[in-house]
């Protein structure tokens, strides 16, 4: 950890792992290309928006303001769940390398 002093505060950072990394970009990855990809998945914007368009304007209106919370929580929540998948994986090949050496 590395801690830093600001006014008399200290604050902790701790550093991200390569498993972190990379289980968050392949994560964030595979969304984005369900999201910009085909529209024969339901993830896909274009197969929302089709939907969208058959729905009443008011409703259109609704699900066009909502749309950014949608891709917020599709997007973050996948990449912080990616993070923790890479981060457990990463710990346990240390573990098997480490009773491979021993």
């Amino acid at each position: 950890m590395i801690n830093k002093s600001h006014n008399n505060k200290r604050f902790f950072r701790k550093e991200m792992n390569v498993g972190c990394y990379f289980g968050f970009s392949i994560v964030v990855i595979t969304i984005f290309l369900f999201l910009l990809g085909i529209d024969h998945t339901v993830f896909s914007l274009g197969a929302i928006f089709i939907w969208i368009s058959h729905l009443s304007s008011t409703k259109q209106l609704i699900a066009i303001g909502l749309m950014p919370i949608y891709l917020s929580f599709i997007i973050f929540g996948g990449g912080i769940i990616g993070a923790i998948i890479g981060k457990k994986i990463q710990a346990l090949l240390f573990y098997f390398v480490k009773e491979i050496d021993e």
